[in-house]
Formats: structure tokens, sequence, C-alpha cells
């Protein structure tokens, strides 16, 4: 039976849409091309132009799972639940990556709790003695041993000086208060700027202290360098160097510390006048020596002295009635300055 025959004798249709097929048969004597409308053709014997996927299923030996799973790909968008893991992997699991890889330029705004100084115990012992010192009023310019271990030049001197006040300031201020500006004193006259200023001149000799030793620090460094670069490195010249350096510079901390607490206690003393704590004598000397803190210009100690002084004001208004009932007794009413005052002893009472 040849191949046309066979062909014709194709079962009927399983409930399958039934398509147009343009079929190549194949035939003894040659070529046959044979182009039929909606003709029923046997499905092992003919191969379709654009094959459907059961054909090629049955030709390429495809999985019907894989078909599946192709067919939800292309369904669905290519949603491939795979790729989810595979670029994850860039997301959260490796989000310091670029921070490892590249540090600080890796972000915008570098984080704060990574970054800053650790202050060491002997900085904070070597601060505590003058940037928060307990008894400011007892924290000098410099100290008196720095004279010597700094030594300045007479060249150096002129450049180095601090100013004091002007001749003509002084006879302006003679001019303007009287003899009771005395050209003398080398201060103002009016309070409290005349604090304020004697304040500011020692702050002044406390930056000119500092910038002498971290003058004498520089030219250590190049000393240091020389003896580094040296062909014939001397490991001893150079440990001595960085000691040395290091000593000035535990000195320079100690001047920097008393710079600040000088300007400390400016700014209390214009916060004390204008406010009017500086009126108050029972305690402007008290609230001025209060330790410098973080705090504030007179920090936590101001309202506990404030609290002691209304305290003490109560006690004392508490006591008058008990002196005005002393004095009031008798019939005669006796003034309470008469009662207080000391008797006078004549000569012949001593007699």
């Amino acid at each position: 039976m040849d191949t046309a025959s066979l062909a014709r004798q194709r079962p009927q249709s399983t409930g399958m849409d039934t398509a147009v097929f343009h079929t190549v048969t194949g035939t003894t004597g040659g070529d046959t091309v044979g182009n039929s409308k909606s003709l029923e053709w046997d499905e092992d014997d003919t191969l379709s132009i654009q094959p459907g996927q059961q054909e090629k299923s049955h030709l390429l030996g495809d999985d019907d799972s894989d078909h599946s799973n192709s067919l939800s790909l292309i369904g669905e968008h290519c949603q491939d639940n795979d790729s989810d893991d595979r670029f994850m992997k860039y997301s959260s699991k490796t989000r310091d990556l670029l921070r490892d890889m590249f540090g600080q330029d890796a972000v915008t705004r570098p984080d704060k709790g990574d970054t800053g100084i650790i202050l060491d115990k002997s900085q904070r012992d070597v601060l505590s003695e003058t940037w928060r010192a307990e008894k400011p009023t007892k924290v000098s310019a410099f100290k008196d041993s720095y004279r010597s271990v700094f030594p300045v030049s007479a060249e150096a001197e002129e450049f180095l000086c601090v100013p004091s006040l002007d001749n003509i300031i002084l006879n302006l201020l003679k001019k303007r208060f009287g003899s009771k500006a005395s050209v003398k004193s080398q201060q103002l006259y009016s309070q409290p700027l005349r604090d304020l200023e004697k304040l500011a001149f020692q702050g002044q000799h406390a930056a000119r202290m500092g910038i002498v030793i971290n003058v004498y620090m520089q030219q250590a460094l190049g000393n240091l360098l020389k003896v580094l670069t040296d062909k014939d490195v001397k490991i001893g010249n150079a440990i001595q160097c960085v000691r040395d350096i290091f000593a000035m510079n535990t000195k320079s901390l100690d001047q920097l510390g008393r710079t600040g607490a000088i300007h400390h206690l400016v700014r209390r003393k214009a916060a004390m006048a204008d406010c009017g704590l500086n009126d108050f004598r029972e305690v402007r000397n008290q609230i001025w020596n209060l330790p410098l803190t973080h705090e504030g210009i007179c920090g936590s100690g101001l309202e506990q002295k404030l609290k002691e002084r209304v305290e003490m004001n109560k006690q004392i208004s508490d006591l008058l009635p008990q002196v005005d009932r002393k004095c009031g007794d008798g019939d005669t009413a006796v003034s309470r300055v008469s009662y207080c005052k000391v008797p006078q002893v004549s000569e012949e009472q001593h007699c």
C-alpha cells in the first residue's frame, strides 16, 4: 500500500481541532507535493511546517513538565523564581560589601558611631585641671615653669608680646572718671568691664604661651625628619625626639585647657552681670568659683546656690519678729537702732 493510501485511512478525530496542513509525502516514484484543505492526515506520517507543541514533544522528546514550566514563563511575563535567589545575594546578604571595599567613599553621610576620638585617661586628667577645673579661680594663664622650659628670644618677644592698654585710652579714662581712674593701674574703671578686660588679658597670655609651645613642637618635628632622612639613621635619637615632642604636646594640651577655662570665665562674668547676679555680693563669689562643666556657663551648682540664698533669707526673716519683740518690751518704745547700739562706757565706769 502506498503512502497516499495510508494517509486516507487516518482514524476519526479525537476532538483535536482540524487544521490546514501543507504536507510533503514520500513516494517510490518521486516527491509529490499535495495541497489539501481541511484534510485529516495521519500525524505519524506528516510533519507540519509550523509543528505544534505535541509534535515537538514526540520528535524532540521534551518532557511535559518542562513544557508546562516553559508555558508558565511565557504566560507570566518571564517571572523566574530562580532569579530571585540569584540576585538576592547582591542585596541584603552583601549590604556592607561596598563599605568594606571603599570605606567612607561608599556613603554620602559618615556613620557618627564609627568616627570620633576617644579621650585617654591621661588626657582627661590633664584637662580636668584646667578645662574642667573644680576651682576655676585658681587656674592661671600658664605655669611658671613654662617660662624657663620654653624661653623666647628677644627677637621674637616683640612679635609675640601681649599689648597693654594704650596711653591715650588711660588718659581718656582719667578725663572721664577723674582721679579715681589711675593711670598706673593699667585697668579699666567701670565694672564689669574691668573684670572682663582683665580676664581677656590673661586669656591672651595663655594663648601666647600655647603659640610658643607649638612653635617648639614644629621645630622638633623638623629635627626628627632630619634624623630619619640621614643615611646613617640613629634610632636612639629618633626615639628621643618622639618622646620630647610628646612631652611638649602634653604641655600644649594643658595650655589649651587653660585658655579655654579663662574664656569660660569671661562668658560667666558677662552672664552674671547681665542677669543681675553680680549685684549680690554674698553669693557672687561663690557663683564665680563654681566648677566648669558642660551643663552650662554656671552649671547645675547655680541653682543650688540660689536655693541656699533663698533659705538663708527665709531664716533671717523668721528671726526679725523675735528681734522686734525684744526691742518692743517695756513701757518705753525703743528703736531697733538704739537697741542694737553698743553701750558707751564712760571713764567713771572704768574706774
